[in-house]
């Protein structure tokens, strides 16, 4: 099922949130390519986890997704706080679920050049053109 889970995490909103991330090591590749999203790793608890994230809010990633046909099914936040002295931190998770990802249906392809000449001898049909 095509299900996409994305966060960010912020000092007071999530408008202040510096990069959002969109996917783990098994995100769809091609869909993490139409997101731009870029690929890092953290260590937690002696393993490595890989994740991607954009560079952009979550609402400019909640934009693009719904573009081709993703729409959120919940959305969750929660205030996490590593120490008493320290700034509180919101995160905020989102829930989607949308079609399989077609490259294809989002990407734009070449247009096509004209037909060729009949072999024939005979002249193409004209091509027509507004005027303007």
């Amino acid at each position: 099922m095509p299900y996409l889970v994305i966060s960010c995490q912020s000092l007071a909103d999530w408008s202040s949130a510096q990069y959002t991330v969109v996917g783990n090591a098994s995100s769809n590749r091609a869909l993490m390519i139409y997101l731009d999203a870029r690929i890092d790793y953290k260590t937690e608890n002696y393993q490595r986890y890989a994740f991607y994230f954009v560079n952009s809010g979550p609402r400019e990633v909640l934009d693009r997704l719904e573009v081709i046909g993703y729409r959120v099914v919940c959305m969750a936040s929660a205030c996490v706080s590593m120490r008493h002295d320290a700034n509180n931190v919101l995160e905020y998770t989102w829930t989607l679920h949308g079609p399989p990802f077609d490259p294809a249906s989002v990407y734009k392809k070449e247009p096509q050049s004209a037909p060729p000449a009949p072999s024939n001898g005979t002249p193409a049909p004209p091509t027509t053109t507004k005027k303007q």
